[in-house]
């Protein structure tokens, strides 16, 4: 983008022969001219110039008393004062002010271009420098996110909080409580997770008053980590909150969801929380989709007939493609349904798999569970447990077929895009808001499922594109950078080198490609 330069002068002539000179300078344009400080005013708060060109004697406002306006206005706008001899001192004076430089006058063309072309580079360098510094805060922001993202997860996933830097908890480090609530979506639909984790973070940001944090913890699941302090602050009530979010997610359109909500808990046991949240969420049903788990066996009392935390863990195991552990569990249940009568057996199936079928919709094929395990003709409580067996076997192994399909999607997804669009300055983190994934959650995924970064995944393939285009010898090899995405054509020779263990000109070369036209300060 051109910078835009100034002209604040009383003299006309002197004003006429600095446009027309401005006019042939590639990376500039005028912005305006003036004849006195008030009126130079005025077109700066407008025009917000890079460079003005001011002169140090003028009607009603002089040079450095705007200087001194343009200050106090939090311009870093680059001046450069013209004046005659007798004024040297006073321009002196400027410089010491924050003037970037002066002109003595009369001008000659070759001192303003000289000018110009300093400020140009000064310009340049402080907006890499910017560039640079805005980059650093980005990524340092990113990576305590992330920290905090991962030692949360560590948290509510079980690990030992003491093993943990109170410091990394960031925002949670003053709380003494946290409550965790599970979301989950049971159609799986891409295009809805975006809004509907926009929705969480919106209606969280509003309402709740205490530290919070929201997690993608699958395809289409979110934990919500509701903090509390010591010192109370004035904040929505829990059911409130979420018969808010509830009634956002369905004007939304999002209608097949499901929430749980662990108990409010010592910090330190905010798993336990995490399980609850869990639990809870696959006990909804479409008739009541916010459950506590405070609550879930005061409502309903067949729970208490066995382990219900058991069932629980094949629900999840099952969700997770996980067959083996689904399996290991549901043994451990079986004990328990041997004690049961058939009557009581076949009725808490009834509910054991509405549970499961709830919990995995995105499998939905037009037949019902039901129809595999109670058929009104049961011989024996054994052959019961051994039809759910077979369900629970099936539907995870099912699931995790299905779970590979959408994982491989997804990632596909990233590389086609990579593919397409390699050229550009793309990041892992507009990928993710397009595909309405967490950043740190597509990240990891890409990594497992690819074996290497987002990163180094896109330097790979800019590198093998350049090797194909640095065959054309009509390209020249900034030309090649340009073309896979490198504006430095240093850095991508670096990279190249690093890569193939070759400059980009030694690879041409190695190649039968001999060009006049390579400039060596790229390499």
């Amino acid at each position: 983008m051109p910078y835009k330069i100034l002209i604040v002068d009383d003299e006309r002539m002197a004003r006429d022969g600095l446009r027309m000179m401005v006019n042939t300078l590639k990376e500039w344009v005028w912005a305006g001219e003036a004849t006195n400080g008030v009126t130079a005013l005025e077109k700066i708060k407008l025009h917000k110039p890079d460079l003005i060109l001011l002169d140090i004697r003028m009607p009603e406002m002089d040079g450095l008393s705007l200087l001194g306006k343009i200050r106090e206005m939090g311009l870093d706008t680059l001046v450069v004062f013209l004046t005659g001899h007798p004024d040297f001192e006073y321009a002196q004076k400027a410089i010491r002010y924050g003037a970037f430089d002066y002109l003595l006058k009369p001008m000659r063309a070759p001192d303003i271009i000289e000018i110009i072309k300093k400020a140009e580079i000064h310009l340049d360098e402080a907006s890499h420098v910017k560039q640079e510094y805005e980059e650093s805060l980005r990524m340092a922001k990113d990576y305590e996110r992330e920290l905090l993202e991962r030692n949360m997860r560590e948290v509510i996933y079980g690990g030992r909080l003491d093993e943990l830097s109170i410091s990394n908890l960031s925002m949670f480090s003053d709380c003494d409580r946290l409550a965790v609530a599970s979301i989950l979506l049971d159609s799986y639909n891409n295009s809805l997770r975006g809004p509907c984790e926009n929705i969480l973070r919106n209606e969280l940001q509003m309402e709740y008053a205490s530290p919070f944090l929201v997690l993608q913890d699958g395809l289409s699941e979110w934990t919500i980590l509701l903090g509390e302090r010591s010192v109370r602050t004035p904040s929505i009530e829990l059911n409130q909150l979420f018969d808010k979010i509830g009634l956002e997610l369905c004007a939304a359109g999002i209608v097949n969801w499901r929430i749980g909500i662990g108990q409010k808990i010592q910090f330190a046991q905010a798993s336990k929380s995490y399980e609850q949240s869990k639990f809870a969420a696959y006990f909804a049903s479409t008739d009541k989709k916010i459950v506590f788990y405070e609550k879930l066996t005061d409502t309903d009392a067949t729970l208490l007939l066995i382990p219900i935390d058991l069932e629980y863990a094949i629900i999840q195991h099952v969700r997770e493609g996980n067959p083996d552990e689904a399996i290991r569990v549901f043994d451990k249940v079986a004990d328990h349904y041997s004690k049961m009568t058939i009557r009581e057996l076949e009725k808490h199936a009834v509910h054991f798999l509405i549970q499961l079928q709830n919990g995995n919709e995105r499998l939905d094929d037009g037949n019902t569970l039901l129809d595999y395990v109670v058929d009104g003709d049961s011989e024996n409580i054994s052959t019961i447990i051994m039809r759910l067996r077979q369900v629970v076997k099936d539907y995870a192994e099912r699931t995790r077929s299905y779970l590979n399909i959408q994982m491989n999607h997804v990632i596909q997804r990233v590389i086609r895009i990579i593919h397409e669009k390699y050229a550009a300055n793309i990041k892992l983190g507009e990928i993710a808001e397009v595909l309405g994934v967490n950043p740190s959650y597509l990240s990891t995924l890409f990594k497992q499922e690819t074996g290497v970064s987002f990163s180094d995944y896109l330097s790979r393939y800019r590198i093998e594109r350049a090797k194909l285009f640095l065959k054309e010898a009509n390209l020249k090899i900034y030309e090649v950078a340009q073309r896979v995405g490198y504006t430095d054509g240093r850095h991508f020779s670096q990279m190249f080198r690093r890569s193939q263990g070759l400059t980009p000109l030694e690879y041409r070369n190695r190649n039968g490609i001999f060009t006049e036209h390579d400039e060596l300060i790229n390499e």
